[in-house]
């Protein structure tokens, strides 16, 4: 079923009311919100028209390339949001989330879609968007708590240094805390899953006419999928 441009402008008549909500109570993101729905409409439309032609090619150094551009694209984010030194930090996050997609795309690929090949756009397009956009959310709580900490506890770790301790041992702690800050989102969201909300990939295939079970093994899937990505990139960031 085709969905008209009309229909979704009628999506975006509550927004007016969000606008009007957060006028009254004077919170400052009235302009946030408009410059981001209006780059995420403009954005997917453009990426729509991009995929056309990427699903039409599908030439696997065409995929490979927009892929890198994707991990790319991640990683500037999460340095943007948590307002680091992109010099210091793009080359190792750009290197344990790429490290952290190949593993884990390598497994779910010979694992669930052993019949395809690695490279076919129809999934390794989708289902990298998915890990991606995981990931990025995890780094940026992991990373963004991780600082926050070093500056509170800045005196705590030049004593754990000045006793002897290693630089991993004195910062091991606000790794393990930060750690859990990051996977706890998905934590929850595991525990909740299908009783709270139906989840994307499920929703998607039962809209596309599947079964609700053929749905659930695949939701099931690709949610350990995207938790091991998110615990893996975690690990190489705190690494590199």
């Amino acid at each position: 079923m085709n969905i008209s441009f009309f229909n979704i402008f009628l999506l975006l008549i509550p927004l007016f009311l969000l606008i009007l909500g957060l006028k009254i109570f004077k919170v400052n993101l009235i302009k946030r919100s408009i410059t981001s729905i209006g780059r995420m409409i403009l954005q997917l439309f453009l990426v729509g028209i991009y995929l056309e032609y990427i699903f039409k090619l599908n030439n696997w150094t065409v995929n490979l390339i927009y892929l890198f551009f994707m991990i790319t694209v991640a990683s500037i984010s999460t340095i943007d949001m948590v307002k680091l030194n992109y010099k210091k930090i793009i080359l190792p996050l750009f290197c344990s989330i790429f490290l952290s997609w190949i593993i884990i795309y390598t497994l779910y690929k010979n694992i669930i879609l052993h019949d395809i090949n690695f490279f076919e756009v129809r999934y390794i397009i989708p289902i990298s968007g998915m890990f991606l956009g995981n990931v990025l959310k995890g780094q940026i709580i992991f990373l963004n708590n991780f600082f926050i900490q070093i500056k509170d506890g800045e005196e705590s770790y030049f004593y754990l240094l000045s006793m002897g301790a290693t630089k991993f041992e004195a910062l091991r702690e606000f790794y393990k805390r930060s750690i859990i800050s990051s996977l706890q989102p998905d934590l929850a969201n595991m525990a909740t899953i299908g009783l709270v909300a139906l989840p994307g990939m499920m929703t998607g295939q039962i809209l596309a006419g599947a079964s609700p079970f053929t749905s659930i093994k695949y939701q099931i899937s690709i949610t350990l999928a995207i938790f091991s990505i998110r615990c893996l990139s975690l690990i190489f960031t705190t690494f590199l």
